[in-house]
């Protein structure tokens, strides 16, 4: 079965700092990866080149079979993507945020209303349409950047720390929003996170430090390696590699 997203031996430098370096992992279609580490870890620069925003120094990128260098504009129309900036605007109201947003992938003001009421409904955003979005509360704001992602009908969402600096109760909302998407579309999810129990609702875990893959598999498989040697959780598992890391 073909990856949703592979790369093989990827770098990326700047000048003459590797911010990854010969990076290699795959994530299958309908999968919910956690990607996993510290700070200056490398997660920002390899989510900017899963969304096109970065090329790799080196290595190849596949997304649902296109080639990140020969097929970008392919890959562009596959992928939504939610920032760690907010990209909306306040003074609009969340539904002429959408519909600006949707006016860049549909002809006809019909086929824009009409994906505006299927995202609305994907993530429970109906009550929030007429609202003004800097009137929405901080969960509400980052659900509506996941409609916002969503307007293009993609096969592969891409969020880089969706719920930082939210309280529980709005990252809670969030993640309501995430996992209908992946039960009810059988929606790929690539998620950067801080938040260990976030990974509660991955399937497959990647773990990167200092441009490195340290870690890469499927959930399960990765927890009944590690119980072996007595590390019963990916919070435990994480702890480690890093300091073992550090420690080399």
């Amino acid at each position: 079965m073909e990856p949703c997203i592979r790369l093989d031996h990827v770098s990326r430098q700047y000048g003459k700092t590797k911010a990854v370096s010969e990076i290699s992992f795959s994530i299958f279609k309908g999968q919910i990866s956690a990607f996993l580490g510290p700070n200056g870890a490398g997660k920002s620069t390899t989510m900017n080149m899963l969304s096109t925003l970065l090329n790799p120094t080196s290595g190849k990128i596949m997304v649902e079979g296109y080639s990140m260098e020969k097929q970008k504009e392919e890959i562009k129309r596959l992928i939504g993507v939610v920032f760690q900036e907010d990209v909306l605007d306040d003074d609009l109201t969340v539904y002429e945020n959408l519909y600006y947003r949707g006016s860049l992938y549909f002809n006809r003001k019909q086929q824009v209303i009409k994906r505006i009421n299927e995202v609305a409904d994907l993530v429970s955003l109906k009550e929030l349409l007429p609202k003004r979005y800097g009137n929405c509360s901080g969960g509400q704001k980052r659900v509506c950047q996941i409609g916002r992602a969503l307007m293009s009908n993609p096969r592969l969402l891409l969020l880089d720390e969706p719920t930082i600096g939210l309280d529980p109760i709005a990252r809670n909302q969030v993640w309501k929003a995430l996992l209908r998407l992946n039960s009810s579309l059988h929606m790929t999810i690539f998620f950067s996170t801080h938040y260990m129990e976030e990974t509660e609702n991955a399937d497959h875990i990647c773990i990167i430090n200092q441009g490195h893959i340290l870690l890469c598999g499927k959930k399960d498989r990765v927890l009944a390696k590690y119980k072996k040697i007595g590390w019963q959780t990916i919070q435990e598992i994480y702890i480690d590699l890093l300091r073992e890391d550090y420690e080399v």
